[in-house]
């Protein structure tokens, strides 16, 4: 199967593309085939697809005249839409992934999402090491992850980005992702706020059943012969509040904002007011439990303690407790109704 997004980039033909993707003499003949499909279906001969919004799908299926090959828009998949940019050719067992893209947001979202979803395709297709080969890995379970934070007039979540075989993204590839990106939003927003990105290790999940259940898209690509996703999870609690402590080297941290759900990478502290003393009440590498957390609102503690030092572990800290009770919760869902199929 041919996965094939030309949109992304609204001022190269289809044509221009095919040379762009290197010395596949293949891949070129199935390009310079679907100009003439697209001919035949009426499309400028230039062999743009759609528009640069996308929001356009002009092809219907078209049966090519050539034994085995046909083109239509791309379908299949909870979420796809008739305007999704992304098409499919058919041709045998030959299979190579540039650009695909699937959504997941209601109607009424759309022209929030598509900015943003548009920005993470483009951004994706400049910067991938397109590979056109038989069978790139995949993503399938995975828990190393790359976040970057998006928080703008409009949006406010976690970006995540995985790879096949659960390997990490390189550094210097995905500050290039934030880079292009956030360029790409400041065009379109008032306000783009900019953070660092974050390597994370959080709950093992099969990636794109999340993706189709807790995300508003997903766009893949194949990157060194490997696949590579980035599916974006809302978040409208991405901020936090540090209060002050009685010590300077010190800052208070709502109880609140511990969970059981990931191990800290920091010393949680108890202040004990009445010798002025710190207490190790959770070790760096401990989890602080829910049971925990509750005794403690009963006995009217409303706050923990941190060393200011661990201030950007902490941050970190809650963007993987916040996945992670997400991905629990789409695990008990999927459990739920794996439960029900076997009974119903």
């Amino acid at each position: 199967m041919l996965r094939l997004l030309f949109d992304v980039r609204g001022d190269l033909t289809a044509g221009e593309y095919a040379k762009e993707l290197g010395p596949s003499k293949e891949m070129e003949a199935e390009t310079e085939y679907l100009i003439q499909l697209l001919s035949q279906s009426g499309t400028e001969n230039t062999g743009h697809l759609n528009s640069n919004t996308g929001h356009e799908a002009p092809l219907k299926t078209i049966e090519a005249p050539k034994e085995g090959f046909s083109i239509r828009p791309n379908l299949d998949g909870k979420g796809i839409k008739p305007n999704s940019t992304s098409l499919e050719i058919d041709k045998g067992k030959s299979s190579t992934t540039i650009v695909t893209e699937k959504d997941f947001f209601k109607t009424e979202d759309q022209d929030k999402y598509l900015i943003l979803r548009s920005g993470t395709s483009e951004t994706l297709s400049n910067l991938v090491a397109h590979s056109v080969i038989q069978n790139s890995v995949p993503i399938t379970e995975i828990k190393n992850v790359a976040c970057i934070t998006i928080e703008s007039s409009r949006f406010s979540g976690y970006l995540i980005a995985a790879m096949g075989k659960d390997r990490q993204l390189d550094e210097s590839f995905i500050n290039a992702v934030q880079v292009r990106l956030l360029e790409f939003l400041r065009k379109k927003e008032k306000k783009v706020h900019e953070r660092a990105a974050l390597d994370l290790v959080i709950r093992k999940v099969a990636f794109e059943p999340w993706a189709e259940d807790c995300a508003k898209f997903l766009v893949k690509s194949v990157h060194h012969d490997e696949d590579v996703a980035m599916a974006f999870f809302p978040h409208s609690e991405i901020n936090y509040t540090l209060a002050e402590s009685a010590s300077e080297e010190m800052a208070a941290i709502s109880i609140e904002y511990l969970s059981e759900d990931s191990p800290t990478d920091f010393n949680v502290y108890m202040y004990m007011p009445v010798n002025d003393k710190y207490i190790l009440y959770t070790p760096k590498g401990g989890r602080f439990y829910n049971s925990q957390r509750d005794r403690l609102k009963y006995k009217g503690v409303t706050h923990m303690h941190i060393q200011k030092t661990d201030i950007q572990e902490f941050g970190k800290y809650r963007v993987q407790s916040h996945l992670n009770s997400q991905i629990r919760e789409h695990q008990e869902r999927q459990a739920k109704r794996g439960i029900k199929k076997k009974t119903g």
